[in-house]
């Protein structure tokens, strides 16, 4: 078998930018010949010799070389060297080392490699042959620890103590198997030290693998961590640590404890490229790291038994990452600022996909399934950005907490998939000022009773092309100072369609809301104006306009409802005014329209068609304050009660009218100063008085009246009064 190269120059050396390096290694094992490639981490590829001289540029290096033998196995190893910029007077100098260390080989040198260590001195290399060696190894200088081949060079515990224990000393380990430390101890214990660590397997031991106790710095590479109490554990009892961390390409498995836990005071921790599985322990994270800037790629995560990771830093960065089972959350973070970028999945959760406290929240072409909780839980936040995600069979979607307070910054939230959560697809709630964008998302199935689709709660909201389906409650709920919504599909929910409490909310089309149990649209103290909607199948009203301000309804549909757009009794008449043009309102229980005004409408080119309750006008159009009432063009057929009641307006001036069929009368005017009806003007088939007024002047002209159950017009309490070529036929009377 390929030994791994021993590597001249040796681990921590520094030489002068200008100076000529010497480099060589040593191979055993295999079968020659053999290649080689030499690269280094600022200058690239440097070698394919053996043996050769070189100087490097300036800069902290990472030496690669690959050996491969003939049949193609290969091994790489890895110095870190310092390569400094020389001052103008050293640039005149002779070339020469600054550090001249020395290498003891175990056990040519000494039979242990503890007798290796209390003979060597500070920047030694301890190389240790192939062979197991059952000892407890104590280091309290700056050592280089290096054996010939990991899978054959073993230190052993032998059940008995910490297999090595590190005090004091900066130390690098590389190529070992580690083993089998006692109970309650640890593989590596390492105190007050700055410790690099690289292609080790630590198994089997009582405590941790590695237990960082008031560490500084730590490299951790291409290692093997299985069968212990934790991974790398920083000792929580040791304070924050001072350095860095760097964890790449390791397996961390099958340990009770949490498979990383990093507590670092004000550092950078860099983890990338780990396999973390099967971290057991009821309290064991798979990755946990406490740190002032986080950069994490290429991770997965498996079978933690509390969270899959919990991070809190200023600012973290995660991508590619995987999280699949945790008896907790899936990714914990309180951050300044999380950014994840793709790909990113947390599946299996037993609580939420993601909880983010106080924090900043980046998120993009993430998939957040099959969560005990929700897959978002956004307590307390920030600003949060959601694109290009799906969120399924989790509680809810994206929830911003309601326990916490509401978010300090924006939202912004599209092109997501959001279905089969039992909760709320989402439920936003900003803070005063702060404002939401909600653009091309799909939210399906939030099956809960008490769950929306979209609830938001924000200053300024804009949607734009969303589709919500099948919500337990609402369709969509908003709270807002202003609100935009454009091309919007709202489909089967148990409550209302769309429920609106928003200063001014403007509805472009195309919007759609069907089949849902109560109101299609439900507002509240708001300023509507809608276009080109489709509003059908409603348990309730199309519109119910409660407490409103000013409404305008132009161009829509509003079929088999209870009734088409109502103003709310309870709610007193609305203080703006109103205008309805070119809808067709048909086929509804309750009244075709319902408006309750202090001020003027307008209602035009209208069709107004079978509102068949008992009780239902085509048009009901009360005025609270002497405002003004112009109707043109309208078509009011098969009306349960009245075809049009108008009240209290000062003036009111109908042209072009059509009434067919309505169980009452077919124009009842009560308490009107002035009523002028311009022709055309036809009534026909109603069932009480054609035209039946109260205290109001009346001037009609070219009207045709016909087939009344009673008078064809009841001039009661009247004032002035003009009839010009008329015909009244077939009625009880005709005035």
């Amino acid at each position: 078998m390929l030994g791994t190269p021993i590597i001249s120059p040796l681990e921590g050396q520094v030489f002068k930018q200008n100076e000529v390096i010497e480099f060589n290694c040593s191979v055993s094992g295999g079968t020659p010949l053999y290649t080689f490639n030499w690269t280094s981490s600022i200058d690239g590829f440097i070698s394919d010799e053996e043996s050769f001289s070189k100087s490097l540029s300036a800069g902290e290096h990472v030496i690669s070389l690959s050996a491969t033998e003939s049949s193609g196995q290969g091994k790489t190893a890895y110095v870190n060297i310092s390569v400094i910029m020389e001052t103008k007077k050293e640039e005149e100098a002779k070339k020469e080392k600054i550090i001249t260390a020395t290498t003891i080989v175990v056990p040519d040198d000494y039979p242990t490699i503890q007798q290796a260590v209390d003979n060597a001195s500070d920047s030694d290399t301890i190389f240790v042959r192939s062979g197991t060696y059952p000892e407890n190894i104590r280091i309290d200088k700056d050592l280089t620890l290096e054996g010939e081949d990991r899978d054959t060079t073993a230190i052993d515990g032998e059940g008995s103590g910490d297999c090595i224990r590190i005090s004091s000393a900066d130390v690098n380990i590389s190529e070992f198997t580690i083993k089998n430390a006692g109970s309650g101890n640890d593989g590596v214990y390492a105190y007050s030290s700055n410790l690099n660590l690289n292609n080790a397997t630590i198994s089997n031991c009582g405590d941790d693998a590695i237990n960082f106790y008031s560490g500084k710095s730590l490299t951790l590479r291409d290692s093997i961590f299985e069968n212990c109490g934790g991974g790398l554990i920083y000792d929580y009892y040791g304070g924050y640590v001072t350095g860095n961390a760097t964890i790449e390409r390791n397996i961390i498995r099958d340990n009770s404890g949490s498979g990383l836990e990093i507590r670092i005071s004000s550092g950078k921790s860099v983890i990338n490229d780990n396999q973390i599985i099967n971290s057991t322990g009821t309290s064991s994270d798979g990755i946990y790291c406490s740190s002032n800037e986080v950069t994490m790629e290429n991770n997965t995560v498996k079978n933690s038994g509390a969270d899959g990771i919990y991070l809190s830093a200023g600012n973290a960065a995660l991508t590619n990452t995987s999280i699949d089972t945790a008896g907790n959350d899936g990714l914990h973070a309180y951050c300044q600022n999380l950014t994840i970028n793709p790909p990113f999945t947390i599946k299996s959760a037993r609580r939420y996909g993601i909880f983010a406290y106080k924090t900043g929240l980046n998120l993009n072409n993430a998939t957040i399934s099959n969560c005990g909780n929700d897959a978002i839980c956004f307590r307390d936040g920030k600003s949060l950005t959601l694109r290009d995600s799906i969120l399924e069979n989790c509680e809810g979607g994206l929830i911003y907490d309601y326990y916490g307070k509401y978010a300090t910054g924006n939202a912004t939230i599209e092109r997501n998939i959001i279905r089969d959560n039992s909760g709320s697809g989402l439920e936003i709630r900003l803070s005063s000022g702060k404002g939401a964008v909600i653009n091309d998302n799909q939210i399906i199935n939030s099956t809960g009773t008490s769950s929306d689709g979209i609830y938001c709660s924000g200053n300024e909201v804009t949607m734009e092309n969303n589709t919500v389906k099948n919500s337990g409650d609402d369709g969509i709920y908003l709270s807002a100072g202003n609100a935009a919504l454009t091309n919007t599909f709202i489909d089967t929910a148990s409550n209302d369609g769309l429920h609106a409490g928003c200063q001014n909310l403007t509805i472009y089309p195309p919007f759609t809301i069907r089949n849902v149990g109560g109101y299609g649209i439900y507002t509240d103290e708001t300023a509507l104006n809608l276009n080109n909607a489709t509003i059908s199948n409603c348990g309730d009203d199309a519109i119910r306009f409660y407490s409103g301000k000013s409404l305008t309804l132009r161009d829509s549909i509003f079929e088999n409802c209870g009734g088409g757009l109502i103003y709310d009794y309870y709610g007193g008449p609305a203080t703006g005014n109103a205008t309805i043009e070119r809808n067709i309102i048909r086929d509804n229980s309750g009244s075709g329209l319902e408006i309750r005004l202090r001020k003027s409408a307008v209602i035009n080119d209208n069709q107004i068609i079978n509102s068949t309750g008992t009780s239902s006008d085509g048009i009901y159009c009360y005025i609270s304050s002497n405002g003004e009432v112009t109707m043109e063009n309208n078509t009011v057929k098969n009306s349960g009660d009245d075809g049009i009641y108008l009240s209290g307006a000062e003036n009111v001036t109908l042209t072009t009218t059509i009434i067919d069929t309505a169980g009452d009368d077919g124009l009842y005017v009560d308490n009107c100063q002035n009523m002028t009806i311009n022709p055309p003007f036809t009534i026909q088939n109603v069932g009480g008085y054609g035209i039946y007024t109260d205290e109001i002047a009346l001037d009609l002209n070219n009207a045709t009246i016909s087939d009344c159950g009673d008078y064809a017009i009841r001039f009661e309490n009247g004032k002035s009064l003009t009839l010009r070529d008329n015909i009244l036929e077939n009625c009880g009377g005709w005035c």
